[in-house]
């Protein structure tokens, strides 16, 4: 009959005997309370390690949200400073139009051809 070579645990329990695989881990093979051990130490690392990956998630959504709303203040700057410009273009189009027409109106009254400019306008 084949048998197996390798180290094994038996526990002997209210309900039989049961034989459980021994801890088999980078630093080497452990049974019993050593093997109740690391098998907590290990749990341990894995809730750390779950831990810190949702803590850099969340770290990493407050940095997006962050992030979008310096992106949407930016964009209501841009916005501001785009609406004053053309504001003060449509200013600086009145005010110019009305000086030509002063000056228009003005020649008009002295009976004076108006200047005109390379364009052929007054």
């Amino acid at each position: 009959m084949a048998h197996s070579n390798q180290v094994r645990e038996f526990l002997i329990t209210s309900k039989g005997v049961r034989l459980v695989p021994a801890y088999l881990g980078p630093a080497g093979v452990f049974t019993g309370s050593a093997r109740i051990n690391q098998e907590a130490l290990d749990r341990a690392q894995v809730e750390r390690s779950a831990h810190e990956f949702e803590r850099r998630k969340l770290a990493l959504d407050h940095r997006r949200q962050a992030v979008e709303a310096q992106i949407a203040a930016m964009r209501a700057a841009y916005a501001a400073e785009e609406a004053e410009y053309h504001r003060a273009a449509g200013q600086e189009h009145r005010r110019t139009t009305a000086l030509a027409s002063q000056h228009l109106a003005l020649a008009r009254s002295r009976q004076v051809a108006p200047a005109r400019n390379g364009n052929g306008e007054p």
